[in-house]
């Protein structure tokens, strides 16, 4: 964990991040498409799945 400690930053992912960070790929095909195309919706969807189950 020292490792991401020290050289990462922690952040809120918007928009601007990610049009920033639009050349990344982590190597894994389902990731990268959920970072292209669902990431921004995911708290949304968590959200309401939650709420759906109580």
């Amino acid at each position: 964990m020292a490792f991401l400690e020290e050289n990462c930053v922690l952040s809120i992912l918007t928009d601007g991040i990610l049009s920033e960070c639009h050349s990344f790929v982590c190597g894994d095909d389902d990731m990268d498409e959920f970072f292209q195309k669902d990431a921004l919706d995911y708290p949304v969807i968590a959200w309401e799945s939650h709420t759906a189950s109580v």
